[in-house]
């Protein structure tokens, strides 16, 4: 019945006041709640005579006084004669590497700037490799479960990819390239790293 629906507003907050303000809608209530049928299910129902107001329970946190620390000396920013100290970076350990003939700054300008990729951009780049300061690999990415299956979702992967490697991007170079057909689509690529090994 639609009057149930009412039914614990009619015991908590929709008041006297309120159902005098509205006489159908309260006597309509009180003719449905005392008919002999609703009363077998839901037993006598006991309107609210005035609104329950709601109450917050308020925790009371003790406050405990703290012992004053000791104070700290603040971190030297200047030396003896006033001048500002630099934090010195923890090195990056493939800054540490022995020097290459290799470099990388300029073949991906090169690379990026070329019109034939595949064909004198490769050649260039075989030309000027040094395998003792950099590595290639062959990379295949391992799907999960409803990868793969859609191009544009699988082309945003392998971008995606590549661009959390942003803080390496000085150390590597990467191509990826998306093969097969809808709905078994597979990432494959190749990586140049400095170093012998996988960073």
């Amino acid at each position: 019945m639609t009057a149930s629906f009412f039914l614990v507003a009619a015991q908590t907050f929709l008041d006297a006041g309120f159902r005098k303000a509205m006489p159908k809608f309260g006597a309509w209530l009180e003719r449905v709640f005392s008919l002999p049928a609703y009363v077998s299910v839901a037993g006598h129902i006991k309107l609210a005579a005035k609104a329950i107001a709601p109450t917050l329970k308020v925790e009371v946190k003790k406050v405990e006084e703290k012992k004053a620390a000791p104070a700290k000396k603040p971190a030297a920013t200047e030396d003896e004669d006033g001048n500002p100290i630099e934090e010195k970076k923890a090195p990056n350990p493939l800054d540490l590497l022995p020097p290459s003939s290799f470099d990388l700054f300029n073949f991906k300008t090169f690379y990026v700037n070329h019109k034939d990729k595949s064909g004198e951009a490769i050649d260039e780049f075989l030309k000027i490799y040094d395998p003792a300061g950099y590595a290639l690999w062959f990379l295949h990415y391992d799907k999960y479960k409803g990868e793969g299956e859609v191009l544009y979702k699988t082309e945003n992967l392998s971008k995606g990819f590549l661009q959390r490697f942003d803080q390496f991007r000085k150390h590597a170079f990467a191509r990826h390239i998306v093969l097969g057909e809808e709905p078994n689509l597979e990432i494959e690529g190749v990586w140049l790293f400095r170093g012998t090994t996988i960073p």
